[in-house]
């Protein structure tokens, strides 16, 4: 009777240990060893993990069922944090100013390096953090606060390793932030940025330790080990050109994954997937469920006791019930600072509210990066006495020069070079200053540029522009053969000074109210027909002008050149004032109207409305609208009018060109963007346009101009275009076709970059 009563207790009080390894995308198996512990009523008293075991034995120390895992795993959110992404949507075009066509940045600190000079910042992840750490915070510092910031008190008692590279040896995390030693423990080095934990920089635990079975039967001593491994299968070959291999190999040394025969059970298998292969989520799920399935009888021989389902169920609904909703009443901004960039940092998170939720930090959040003040922002949450919480935020703000290099590499003319400088200063009402240098045979220029951003909520901001530019536009091709001087160029030079107000009228949909004033000068050389000799000299036209304007503008666009999701929007209506001088040239010289100064006035309405939608996985559908209403523009001749005259362009390469068919003072176009994508960086972007003037711009004799009679047949347009969105920018090969052109027609272009100019000053 004794002996029976013993062994009733010892089956009943036996435990279970499950310990999982690292292993990148590869440790998504473990969720299936978890999947088929649990249908098999095996109890898992004490779970522990490295790297991505951390994440795995994280959601399930903190209530997470393995289907919930699955869910997660295949989410857009999980593939925006592990790809840096974050939500475009909560990027604030508030702060933001025009693009440029930057491919690589380089910052340069104000303090001193070891030879006294300047020091160079160097980008310490391949992906963007903040995504990941958001969302890090958001999963686990309300069961983090559950178990009183003990990993003892989870669902399951959890620990987790991560790498102290400094003194060579692992780091055991057992109590404190849940989701900063989960961060720590899946650091792995040159994708995401390592973080602090009590003083201590820490990276991916599997550098020194890539399966804890050792601390496991060190800290809860459990009557059996269960194990999950992940490897690759066949021994690892390091590939001099494969940065992601090599730093796996440095990884997942010296381990000993042998747990004693006597102790437990190792599950393992062959794994051939690489370190990022996140999408293989239902496929790993499934090798992992497998494999622990092959070993389920011997894991039954040494595990007596049984866990019901319904038992785990119920424990897990007790303990998420513990957890306190993620609200927060203040904020501890962390960091060299001073008071001012502190309290705009915190009442730009909390939107100034005495309360906020976690949505609502997450949008103030991301606005706060817009400003691109932030050098490095890592968020933690800690429960106080009330049971809210405290959002702390160890920051560092920028403090440097950033230098920048791009342009666009061409099949054709459009060929470009680009080099910019600017400072974003931080304070109460950050400030930001920028000078940019385009150098190319289509578009070259000179920009200084100075915004700055007063207050928070409300927001007021206003930038000055100084611009020289110069456009050349090839009104018969852009081969890049083509002599510079080609005959029939239109050469369009122009100076001008822009003063810009605003101030946000929806904040969440980052739609800005913008008042605006240009004042500058407009040079146009050309031949006014082709019928001409090489002796014969251009037409000048000089306009000097004042434009006021007011315009409602909306952009979420997730790439500046051929996005496939987000919007840009805007209403302007705008009033030109200027005077014009005209000086024939030897085609149509007219001796008694030389120099006659003609003085001009317009007013225009523009709309447009551009978006793109994700349709499935495979597939974003965008399109466009646009509307222009006018009065009528009459300058000298026919090219000088179209120079001046509202234009369509709906495709990136039709910002390139000048065709008179595409130009009117009143028009209605249209348009959609068909985007067949193989993944989110790699597409096949098309768009098929068509252009309705209500009357259109002709050339008449001697190069005047003509306007035709009321809805004359409007013109099509499109392009189709194979895109990569690169980690310099896009690279493209496609073609663009336009009905209305005179000659040419189609564009075949191969580009490497950025096709983007800094606009107009008296027409965009």
């Amino acid at each position: 009777m004794i002996f029976l009563f013993l062994s009733v207790q010892w089956t009943c009080a036996q435990s279970v240990g499950l310990v999982l390894s690292g292993g990148g995308a590869k440790g998504l198996s473990h969720i299936g060893v978890i999947k088929a512990l649990e249908e098999n009523e095996i109890p898992i008293d004490y779970i522990a993990g490295t790297s991505i075991g951390s994440i795995v034995g994280g959601f399930y120390a903190i209530g997470l069922s393995p289907d919930d895992m699955i869910t997660l795993f295949k989410s857009e959110d999980f593939e925006s944090w592990y790809k840096g992404y974050g939500k475009r949507e909560f990027y604030s075009y508030l702060y933001e100013g025009y693009p440029t066509p930057a491919m690589l940045t380089l910052n340069m600190g104000w303090e001193k390096g070891p030879d006294g000079g300047p020091k160079m910042k160097l980008p310490t992840s391949i992906v963007s953090p903040f995504p990941m750490d958001l969302a890090v915070m958001q999963l686990f510092s309300n069961a983090s606060a559950a178990a009183e910031y003990d990993f003892e008190n989870l669902m399951v008692p959890f620990f987790c390793l991560s790498s102290d590279v400094q003194k060579k040896s692992s780091y055991v995390a057992r109590k404190g932030d849940l989701g900063s030693a989960i961060r720590a423990s899946m650091t792995f080095p040159a994708y995401f940025k390592p973080i602090m934990i009590d003083s201590v920089l820490l990276f991916d635990g599997g550098f020194y330790n890539n399966f804890p079975w050792e601390q496991m039967v060190e800290f809860y001593n459990p009557d059996v080990l269960i194990g999950a491994k992940c490897v690759k299968g066949d021994k690892m070959i390091v590939d001099q050109d494969d940065v992601y291999k090599q730093v796996e190999m440095m990884m997942t040394v010296d381990t000993d994954y042998d747990i004693p025969e006597e102790n437990g059970v190792l599950i393992s298998g062959v794994y051939d997937y690489s370190l990022l292969e996140f999408d293989k989520v239902d496929e790993l799920v499934k090798k992992g469920y497998d494999n622990a399935m092959a070993q389920m009888d011997r894991i039954k021989e040494m595990v007596t006791s049984r866990r019901s389902l319904e038992e785990v169920t119920q424990k897990r609904i007790a303990f998420r019930q513990k957890c306190p909703d993620l609200v927060f009443d203040s904020i501890c901004v962390e960091g060299d600072l001073s008071l001012a960039q502190k309290r705009f940092i915190s009442g730009t998170i909390s939107g100034k509210r005495d309360t906020f939720t976690f949505a609502q930090a997450e949008k103030g959040y991301y606005r706060l990066l817009s400003t691109k003040t932030i050098h490095s922002i890592y968020p933690t949450a800690r429960l106080n006495a009330d049971s809210l919480f405290t959002l702390h935020l160890a920051t560092t703000p920028k403090n440097f020069l950033t230098f920048s290099l791009g342009g666009n590499i061409s099949s054709s003319s459009l060929m470009q070079s680009y080099f910019g400088v600017s400072h974003t200063h931080f304070s109460a009402h950050p400030w930001n200053a920028a000078v940019n240098l385009d150098i190319g045979r289509f578009f070259t220029g000179l920009g200084l540029y100075f915004r700055q951003h007063i207050g928070i909520k409300p927001l007021f901001l206003y930038e000055v522009m100084i611009n020289i530019h110069q456009f050349d536009y090839l009104t018969s091709s852009q081969n890049i053969l083509l002599n510079y001087s080609l005959a029939g160029n239109i050469r369009e030079r122009e100076y001008y000074c822009t003063v810009n107000a605003g101030t946000p009228v929806w904040y969440d949909k980052s739609i800005l109210l913008e008042f605006g004033m240009s004042a500058g000068i407009n040079k146009y050389r050309y031949f006014p027909t082709d019928s001409y000799t090489k002796y014969d000299t251009p037409d000048n036209t000089l306009i000097a002008y004042l434009t006021p304007r007011v315009k409602i503008a909306q952009t979420t666009l997730n790439y500046n050149n051929y996005p496939t999701l987000g919007k840009k929007r805007y209403i302007e209506a705008r009033y030109v004032y200027g005077k014009e001088k005209h000086i024939d040239g030897s085609v149509f010289e007219n001796e008694e109207d030389l120099f006659s100064p003609q003085l001009h006035s317009f007013f225009t309405f523009r709309a447009r409305f551009e978006d793109y939608y994700d349709i499935s996985k495979w597939f974003s559908l965008g399109y466009i609208a646009e509307i222009v209403l006018s009065s009528e523009y009459k300058m000298n001749d026919y090219i000088s009018t179209a120079m001046v005259t509202p234009a369509f362009q709906p495709t990136v390469h039709s910002k390139t060109l000048m065709i008179g068919g595409y130009r009117a003072p009143n028009y209605l176009a249209a348009g959609i963007y068909p985007i067949f994508k193989i993944n989110e960086s790699l597409y096949f972007h098309l768009c098929a346009s068509y252009f309705q003037p209500y009357k259109s711009i002709n050339m008449g004799p001697s190069g005047s101009l003509v306007y035709s009679e009321p809805f004359s047949r409007g013109g099509f347009l499109g392009n189709a275009s194979f895109v990569w969105q690169s980690p310099i920018g896009p690279i493209s090969l496609g073609c663009s076709y336009y009905e209305k052109a005179e000659g040419v027609k189609w564009y075949p272009s191969f580009n490497i970059g950025f096709l983007i100019f800094r606009e107009h000053g008296l027409v965009n």
